[in-house]
């Protein structure tokens, strides 16, 4: 098998690499709105050695645990990069967007699936051709 690569650019913060490709997710999409330092996790996190992107996606995680969802919020993106196909190479890759407010929480893929487990607690299943296969709930806390 030849060497894969590819340019990340919707910022994948999950991976898994399985036989006949490799499923990616990225974080929840939000408008790009200035962080407000005035609240009680600004001011750790302004003393810490992190990036600026680093120290948005913090607060912007203490913001959705206290509730406060924005308006410009959708799902994740899931990609998956097939490593081979027989079709034509434009059919070869897939990506969608998860439901509004649906984080992918963790991704894995092996010989003809994909799958990602979300923040409603759903596990959805891919073939490795896009379809989406069956959804399972499962109980307890995300």
């Amino acid at each position: 098998r030849r060497p894969v690569n590819f340019t990340d650019n919707m910022n994948f913060i999950l991976g898994s690499l399985g036989e006949d490709g490799a499923v990616f997710a990225t974080d929840l999409k939000e408008d790009d709105e200035e962080d407000q330092d005035g609240d009680e996790l600004g001011h750790i996190v302004n003393d810490l050695n992190m990036s600026e992107k680093t120290k948005a996606a913090v607060r912007r995680s203490q913001r959705r645990r206290a509730g406060d969802k924005g308006s410009g919020q959708s799902g994740s993106s899931i990609y998956f990069h097939r490593f081979e196909t027989f079709g034509a190479l434009r059919d070869k890759d897939w990506y969608l967007t998860l439901p509004d407010g649906e984080r992918a929480m963790g991704c894995a893929s092996g010989e003809g699936w994909a799958a990602v487990i979300t923040s409603r607690r759903f596990l959805r299943f891919f073939t490795s051709g896009g379809n989406q296969g069956p959804v399972v709930w499962l109980k307890g806390e995300p």
